[in-house]
C-alpha cells in the first residue's frame, strides 16, 4: 500500500494519518467490521511516532469510523441501517434492502395479562391476554436492538411458531390478514436513556452507555391497532432525521 504522508507539510502528521486511514476505510482497503493493523504496525508503515498514530485513531473513534474492543483491537465501524418512521418496514426488510444479514434471537415468548391501556387500545375484555415477544435484533453479527412486541389475542398462533431468525411481519402476512403495506406508526415516542446492566450485556455495550427507547403503536389503514412495540437501541448505532415531505418524523438507524 502507498504511504501518503508528507513530513514537511503544514498539515499535522496525525491529521494526515487520520485522512489516509479514513480514505482506506472508504475505499474498502479496510472493510467494515474488520480489524485494522496494530499501532506498532501503523507506526512502522507511516514512519511516524506512536503518539501520532494514537491521536489519529482517537479522532476516528470519536467520529464513529472506528470502534475499540477491549482485548481485541480496533475495528472499522459497521454500516448503518436506514429506517423511516413514516414508512412501516420491519427490521428484517430494512437489513435486506441495505444488503445486510438480519438475525433474530427469541429471548422470551408468552401470554401475559392485558394491561388497562391494552384493554382500551385493543378493545379487549378484562380477562383477555396479550402476546408478548421479546427479541434481540442483529445485523451482520452485530447486536442492534432489543425489541418487545405486544400483540392482541388474535395473534396467539405466534406462540406455536418457531420465530427464530424469521420476520414477524412475514409470519403475520402468511397466517393472517396483516398487510405491511397498510400498516403504519400511529404514535411514536423517542427517549434518550442509559443502558441497564441487562441491556448492556445483550447489546454488547458498556453499562450506562447511551440508548434510545423507541415506543410505537402500529395500526392499519382502518385505524385498527396491530401491535405496540418498545425498542431499546444502541445509541451509537442510530441517528434521527426529519423529512419535511413526510407528515411524521423519520429516523435513520445503524454502525
Amino acid at each position: 500500500m502507498e504511504v501518503n504522508i508528507q513530513l514537511n507539510s503544514v498539515t499535522p502528521l496525525y491529521q494526515q494519518v487520520k485522512n489516509d486511514l479514513l480514505n482506506k476505510i472508504e475505499n474498502g482497503t479496510y472493510p467494515k467490521g474488520d480489524l485494522i493493523p496494530k499501532e506498532a504496525d501503523l507506526e512502522k508503515f507511516y514512519g511516524v511516532s506512536r503518539i501520532t498514530i494514537r491521536n489519529a485513531i482517537k479522532e476516528l473513534v470519536e467520529d464513529n469510523f472506528l470502534v475499540r474492543k477491549q482485548g481485541k483491537g480496533t475495528f472499522v465501524a459497521q454500516a448503518k441501517v436506514n429506517s423511516d418512521i413514516s414508512e412501516q418496514y420491519g427490521f428484517s426488510q430494512l437489513c435486506i434492502a441495505m444488503g445486510m444479514q438480519p438475525e433474530s434471537k427469541i429471548l422470551e415468548k408468552k401470554s401475559i395479562p392485558a394491561l388497562p391501556r391494552d384493554i382500551q387500545t385493543f378493545h379487549l375484555q378484562d380477562k383477555d391476554s396479550m402476546i408478548y415477544i421479546h427479541r434481540l435484533r442483529i445485523a451482520n453479527d452485530t447486536p442492534i436492538l432489543l425489541e418487545e412486541n405486544y400483540l392482541p389475542p388474535a395473534y396467539s398462533f405466534l406462540l406455536d411458531i418457531d420465530m427464530e431468525n424469521r420476520s414477524l411481519y412475514k409470519i403475520l402476512a402468511e397466517r393472517s390478514t396483516f398487510n405491511a403495506n397498510e400498516a403504519y406508526s400511529f404514535t411514536t415516542t423517542v427517549e434518550a436513556a442509559s443502558a441497564t446492566r441487562y441491556e448492556s450485556r445483550m447489546l454488547n455495550i458498556s453499562s450506562g452507555s447511551p440508548v434510545f427507547i423507541v415506543k410505537e403503536l402500529v395500526i392499519d389503514t382502518n385505524g385498527s391497532p396491530i401491535h405496540r412495540t418498545k425498542q431499546t437501541i444502541n445509541g451509537k448505532l442510530y441517528r434521527f432525521e426529519f423529512h419535511k415531505e413526510h407528515p411524521t418524523p423519520s429516523f435513520i438507524s445503524i454502525p
